[in-house]
């Protein structure tokens, strides 16, 4: 429950005794349920549309993947590496080069604003 143990739970529970009088306890912890309970169904109605606008999304998505996968198909295995990957660039550098070199330029420049 939000991410609380019983130590919090125990040290809410202290203050809200101390701070609260007794009188007004239950009408305190109506609100309280009141408050979570609103926005519970927030959260929910959030949850919701977020998933409606997900398949909306990924509706169109798919029919355009498949569209595409009918001119240019996928390969049958579906675990691409970076191999797999034709060589890019002026001097058909393999990506794999190019990417550990940003990485050593990278590090170069790190070490350079250390200095």
């Amino acid at each position: 429950m939000f991410g609380l143990g019983i130590g919090e739970l125990i040290i809410i529970v202290i203050i809200i005794i101390i701070f609260v009088k007794p009188e007004d306890m239950p009408k305190f912890f109506r609100k309280v349920g009141k408050l979570y309970g609103e926005l519970k169904k927030y959260n929910d109605d959030i949850l919701v549309k977020f998933r409606n606008l997900d398949q909306q999304i990924k509706k169109p998505l798919s029919s355009i993947t498949t569209e595409t996968n009918k001119y240019n198909p996928l390969p049958e295995s579906k675990n691409i590496s970076l191999v797999d990957i034709p060589p890019v660039g002026k001097n058909n550098i393999s990506l794999i080069e190019e990417i550990s070199s940003i990485k050593e330029s990278q590090h170069q420049l790190k070490e350079g604003k250390k200095s």
